[in-house]
């Protein structure tokens, strides 16, 4: 993502902050947004803790992130309803869990558009790969999430949003557990 994209985006969240930040924002029901399921690849999922950033976001109304292994193969849905805050590049969180960004790119993918970071943390490099998700349509950018959820915010067609991200040993299977993933998804009631 380029740093105008990212500014952009940062820059539409804190102008749209009032109404994002609405208190009478009903809390997200337990099963809304996107399932993770029970298995991938043939590898059943075990569930990740979350960390103290992610428990204090799902502690705030709207939000809840389902986060789980496969194997090799980590895949978290972070999942909101409507609100900009809650969403942002997962950059942010990745570089403060200790990985460095080497390289990153939107590009087209099976179910839409995707964008693929090459990380590295101390010698381990891997590939992670996150898409925005409204059940109708994925979104490789924040900016585009943001611009589309402001859209349907002002229609009055707010939607639940899950960001699917997978972490992996490269590319191609992160592109496949995301392509697996996005084939088999399943939108929960909203």
């Amino acid at each position: 993502m380029s740093a105008r994209t990212a500014t952009l985006g940062l820059l539409l969240a804190a102008l749209l902050r009032p109404l994002t930040a609405a208190p009478s924002r009903p809390a997200l029901a337990p099963d809304a947004g996107l399932a993770l399921p029970g298995t991938l690849f043939g590898a059943p999922g075990s569930p990740l803790s979350l960390s103290k950033a992610e428990a204090a976001l799902v502690a705030r109304r709207g939000a809840r992130i389902l986060r789980r292994a496969y194997g090799a193969t980590q895949v978290a849905a972070v999942t909101v309803r409507g609100g900009l805050r809650e969403h942002h590049p997962p950059t942010a969180c990745l570089q403060a869990d200790g990985f460095t960004v080497l390289a990153s790119r939107e590009r087209k993918t099976a179910h839409g558009c995707a964008t693929e970071l090459t990380l590295r943390r101390g010698s381990e490099v891997r590939a992670f790969l996150y898409t925005y998700d409204d059940g109708r349509r994925a979104v490789c950018s924040y900016a585009a999430r943001t611009i589309r959820a402001l859209g349907q915010a002002l229609l009055g067609r707010e939607r639940t949003w899950s960001t699917v991200q997978i972490l992996d040993s490269g590319p191609a299977r992160a592109e496949a557990a995301l392509a697996e993933l996005m084939h088999h998804r399943r939108r929960r009631p909203e």
